[in-house]
């Protein structure tokens, strides 16, 4: 399994700032036959983020590139406020 860092700005619902959250994205690869690896494509993930401000959840739904051969298997943010996001994943269709 390997796992992607990154950034994401999101336009907060409840105070209407924009902050800043560090996601951990864990992949798993899964074996195809050779030649058979597709294209990348954009995957819902609906999470839990919460306003530093007003220290209040709201949810965000998020556009992640995934391919069949390497799925994203969890998806973790830390709080601007330094606690760790631990609401679990709902996948959007």
């Amino acid at each position: 399994m390997k796992g992607d860092e990154g950034e994401v700005v999101l336009d907060c619902p409840l105070c209407g700032q924009k902050h800043d959250y560090t996601l951990r994205i864990a992949r798993q690869k899964i074996r195809y036959d050779a030649g058979a690896y597709g294209p990348w494509y954009g995957k819902e993930f609906t999470r839990i983020f919460v306003c530093p401000i007003k220290c209040e959840k709201f949810e965000a739904t998020l556009v992640l590139e995934e391919r069949r051969e390497d799925k994203i298997v969890s998806i973790e943010s830390d709080c601007p406020t330094g606690a760790p996001g631990k609401e679990p994943n709902r996948e959007g269709s």
